[in-house]
């Protein structure tokens, strides 16, 4: 297991917070509470409260983590998958009761059926790494969607971090960062994410014949977007 797993894991195991560092190449350095994985709908940021209230049909989480969205939408009656590369989150989910779980990564999987609610929750849309494997990404989606089909997504524009820091045009999208997770000394390797601001997505969206819209705006430059396709 990675350091991001084993601090995951040991809270569902022993119910004890857990606390680990996710460190950034922009020279922050932020804690998280295990426990934010698991948190009741209650708990979660308002964004992603609007969007699982948008759930229709059969429904697509991708990177589900340990199946907390999953859990709220299967409580309310919906068949979902949840999607998740991760063995030990996908053990976890199953443990706590989700029924649908596909243990692979969104980059091969091939659904025997088309969805209509599409959820990348968490800034899932960072799954795409960096912004030259944006459209790719979301054209993979696009396969996925039934004609009436809807993808939402949170993410932000981070234009903000660099007001102290070189010029974000000496690299090639200032979305693109580089993380690194650590947990009781060890560190895992560093990994790619991608934040994507609205405009950006909606220029690559309709390209892909898409339809990007701002659903609710947060208080930290982020957003929630809907992606259709287009009549």
């Amino acid at each position: 297991m990675n350091c991001f797993e084993n601090a995951i894991s040991e809270y569902w195991l022993t119910k004890n917070e857990v606390a680990f560092s996710v460190k950034s190449n922009l020279g922050d350095e932020v804690t998280y509470h295990a426990s934010y994985f698991y948190r009741p709908k209650s708990e979660m940021p308002l964004l992603e409260q609007t969007a699982l209230a948008k759930a229709k049909g059969k429904i697509l989480d991708i990177g589900a983590g340990v199946g907390c969205h999953a859990l709220i939408l299967q409580e309310e009656g919906f068949d979902v998958d949840a999607i998740e590369q991760s063995e030990v989150f996908c053990s976890i989910m199953k443990e706590r009761g989700v029924e649908n779980v596909i243990c692979k990564s969104v980059w091969s999987y091939n659904p025997q059926q088309q969805y209509n609610t599409i959820y990348l929750l968490m800034n899932g849309i960072g799954i795409a790494e960096n912004i030259d494997s944006l459209t790719n990404f979301i054209s993979l989606l696009k396969t996925f969607l039934a004609p009436d089909g809807v993808i939402y997504l949170d993410s932000a524009d981070i234009d903000y971090l660099y007001d102290e820091l070189p010029s974000k045009q000496e690299i090639p999208y200032y979305g693109e960062i580089e993380y690194q997770v650590s947990y009781q000394n060890n560190f895992d390797q560093p990994f790619e994410w991608l934040f994507i601001d609205f405009e950006t997505l909606k220029e690559t969206a309709s390209a892909l014949g898409l339809h990007a819209s701002k659903v609710k705006e947060g208080n930290a430059n982020d957003y929630l977007a809907k992606l259709s396709l287009m009549r």
